[in-house]
């Protein structure tokens, strides 16, 4: 009976341990990591603005149409992940239908304006893919 008491207790400490420092390691992993993102975007952010004054706009619309690229790539990544159908309501977001709408939105946005870096034609090809998913053509 002892035995039985002390492996169903070694259990739940167990299971315990484990949701919270999951909780606390991927939800709270996941604000820092964005962020731990947004002061370099701020660096970029002030250098683009300095070329906005200066009447030049190519490096920012460089940068803007990457972050579109990028933005379908991850996006999707995010959409097709079995974890985020489960984590999103954990943590208190949810990512359907909003980012779902986000995705076409994008999509459509690359469709009409195909991207003029000259980039992987790889990286090239799964953004096609991805507009093809989310803003077929007709």
């Amino acid at each position: 009976m002892r035995r039985v008491a002390v492996l169903t207790l070694w259990i739940a400490s167990c299971v315990g341990t484990a949701a919270v420092g999951y909780w606390f390691g991927v939800g709270y992993g996941l604000q820092v990591g964005i962020a731990a993102d947004m002061l370099p975007r701020a660096v970029l952010a002030t250098e683009h603005l300095k070329e906005l004054r200066s009447g030049s706009t190519r490096a920012y619309t460089a940068n803007l149409e990457a972050d579109v690229d990028a933005g379908l790539v991850w996006g999707d990544k995010v959409l097709r992940s079995p974890v985020a159908s489960i984590a999103g309501p954990l943590w208190g977001f949810e990512l359907k239908p909003a980012y779902e709408q986000y995705a076409m939105r994008v999509a459509r946005y690359r469709r009409e304006f195909p991207s003029q870096s000259p980039g992987d034609p790889a990286a090239q090809a799964t953004v096609s893919e991805i507009i093809e998913r989310y803003a077929p053509s007709h």
